[in-house]
């Protein structure tokens, strides 16, 4: 059971179960946030990690030529 202060739900007025699910749409709200920015940057290094292994790739290619 949710609890907000003391009072269970069944003991809270109507403006004050809309303020909980108010409070709670906003924290749901911040946490799809912050997971879209931890996607991006998990996207923007794995990007980066296999650029650097092409680079890797190339650079032995190239030296077992040399």
């Amino acid at each position: 059971m949710i609890r907000h202060g003391t009072k269970g739900i069944e003991e809270m007025t109507k403006e004050e179960l809309i303020d909980l699910v108010d409070s709670l749409n906003k924290e749901l709200d911040g946490a799809k946030k912050d997971l879209d920015l931890y996607r991006a940057w998990k996207d923007r290094e794995e990007s980066a990690r296999i650029l650097a292994e092409k680079k890797l790739l190339a650079a032995k290619a190239f030296f077992e030529v040399v």
